[in-house]
């Protein structure tokens, strides 16, 4: 694995789906072994989730966090982390079909649909 690491920096992610291994473990494998990753907690950045892919699937189709995160396959706090970097409020837990606080629901919902818009437009209309 570390050789692969020499070969091509950018492809842990690669590097991990090859051997089956989760990216934290993948990172502290090649830190064992001496590979020089950059400072990142104890595992390193993902790089094959789109954040913006993750914002659309919550607030534009509207699911919950989990049923996001089994889609993409990733943890769900590794959906809820994005979420909150890219600025999208969280909705409640729990409280997706009943009509407490609705008017709250509208509008949590119309600011993060402006909120996605304007990443969108940021980053050139992706997603």
């Amino acid at each position: 694995m570390v050789e692969e690491y020499g070969r091509d920096p950018s492809s842990i992610t690669a590097i991990a789906t090859r051997h089956g291994l989760s990216l934290s473990w993948t990172g502290r494998v090649l830190r064992r072994h001496g590979a020089d990753l950059p400072a990142r907690r104890q595992g390193v950045k993902r790089t094959d989730i789109d954040p913006l892919n993750v914002a659309a699937l919550y607030v534009v189709a509207d699911l919950p966090i989990q049923d996001v995160s089994e889609k993409l396959r990733v943890s769900y706090n590794t959906v809820r982390r994005i979420l909150i970097k890219l600025g999208i409020e969280i909705r409640p837990r729990g409280v997706r079909n009943t009509k407490h606080n609705s008017a709250d629901r509208i509008q949590r919902r119309h600011r993060n649909l402006k909120r996605l818009a304007a990443l969108r437009d940021r980053s050139g209309g992706a997603a």
